[in-house]
Parts: structure tokens; C-alpha cells; sequence
């Protein structure tokens, strides 16, 4: 695999904000003009769960 291919985040299908980076799961919310990036997480379901609690707490409408 391409060296620089690894360090380029690719969609993780079937949810919503999850990306997969450097074999771990991270997700990406827009809070305002800036977004904001979860720790990386070993399972997609737990990036997702991060990001609906960021969503939650800012108060980001979808």
C-alpha cells in the first residue's frame, strides 16, 4: 500500500460522521467553521457514539 495512501482519512460507509485513518476509526463534526476530530477509537460504533455526543453537547443542527 502506498505510504502517503495510508495517511489519507477514507469514508467509512453506513455512518454518518466516521472516517477510517491509520486502521483506526476517528469522526469529524463542523462545530461553526472549524471541525473538530474524536480520538481514534478500535470499533466505527464508538467514533459514531463521539460524534452524536459532540453534536449533542454543541448543539449542531444536521
Amino acid at each position: 500500500m502506498n505510504p502517503r495512501r495510508q495517511n489519507m482519512p477514507a469514508k467509512w460507509d453506513g455512518f454518518r460522521d466516521v472516517w477510517l485513518l491509520r486502521g483506526k476509526y476517528v469522526a469529524f463534526v463542523l462545530i461553526g467553521e472549524r471541525f473538530r476530530r474524536s480520538p481514534a477509537f478500535s470499533v466505527p460504533e464508538s467514533a459514531q457514539r463521539w460524534a452524536m455526543q459532540v453534536r449533542q453537547e454543541e448543539e449542531v443542527e444536521d
